[in-house]
């Protein structure tokens, strides 16, 4: 756990993710892995059925909680998300 997690908690007392994610319009990619336990994959698919589109969710097998981006198919799922919804200048002249 975050040492200030709970100290910092109760300065956020409207911190209400099912409640507001369907208040955010951008893309959004929810990421899970099977066996995180702070965020379990349950949680994770009910916000992403609370969310409005466009949402995309992507899980994995293993990672846990804070190594998820370790997992290749984690990080693959996460650069694929960003280049199709990322913002695409022109190219300079």
């Amino acid at each position: 756990m975050w040492a200030f997690q709970y100290p910092l908690s109760y300065l956020v007392p409207e911190n209400d993710p099912l409640g507001n994610i369907a208040e955010i319009g951008v893309p959004k990619l929810f990421l899970t892995t099977e066996d995180d336990t702070v965020v379990p994959p349950a949680h994770t698919e009910r916000l992403f059925a609370a969310a409005t589109a466009p949402k995309e969710i992507a899980t994995v097998p293993a990672g846990g909680h804070i190594r998820a981006l370790s997992n290749p198919r984690a990080k693959a799922a996460l650069l694929d998300f960003l280049d199709r919804n990322s913002r695409k200048s022109p190219k300079p002249d």
